[in-house]
């Protein structure tokens, strides 16, 4: 994989290392993203067979998404596009989602965006800086129950209520 970069006359993003970007609505530019009619939501995981998954559901439910393989890269993905959303494993290596978390959220530029954490761990520690908790393997619809609340999609109506899971808003 090559840089993350994007081509103004296809307006694609080609992916760097650790980064996945998919094609991008036309006349659209990274900047543009989280201000585009589709939320976006950026996965940062070191599984990639999950990323892959998880990103055509959720682009299948409406979203637009970002994928990195590696935390350092997602961190600066969120920086330079600034996602509606951020979800993330928490052991990863390198960087483990719990420092994914608190960069993200002593960035003043990302004030107020919401973050998912997830993991395959049944210890996740209880302080953590997110919105969310969520525990692998997680059920479809606890995900984007999960999403849709901190999106504020349910208030709007645009998503009915699906049935519980193992979720934990902090």
């Amino acid at each position: 994989m090559h840089a993350c970069k994007l081509i103004h006359d296809d307006v694609l993003l080609a992916p760097e290392p650790g980064c996945e970007i998919r094609s991008l609505p036309v006349h659209m530019d990274s900047n543009a993203l989280s201000d585009s009619r589709l939320p976006t939501i950026l996965l940062i995981d070191d599984e990639p067979d999950l990323l892959i998954a998880w990103a055509l559901l959720l682009e299948l439910e409406g979203f637009h998404v970002l994928t990195a393989f590696e935390p350092r890269k997602g961190v600066e993905l969120a920086q330079r596009v600034h996602p509606a959303l951020v979800i993330t494993d928490l052991m990863m290596p390198g960087m483990d989602g719990a420092e994914v978390c608190r960069t993200l959220k002593n960035d003043p530029a990302l004030d107020g965006m919401p973050v998912i954490l997830w993991s395959a761990s049944t210890d996740i520690p209880t302080d953590l800086d997110c919105e969310c908790t969520l525990h692998k393997p997680v059920a479809r619809e606890t995900l984007l129950d999960q999403v849709d609340l901190l999106l504020g999609r349910l208030h709007d109506g645009a998503r009915p209520v699906r049935g519980g899971g193992d979720a934990s808003l902090n």
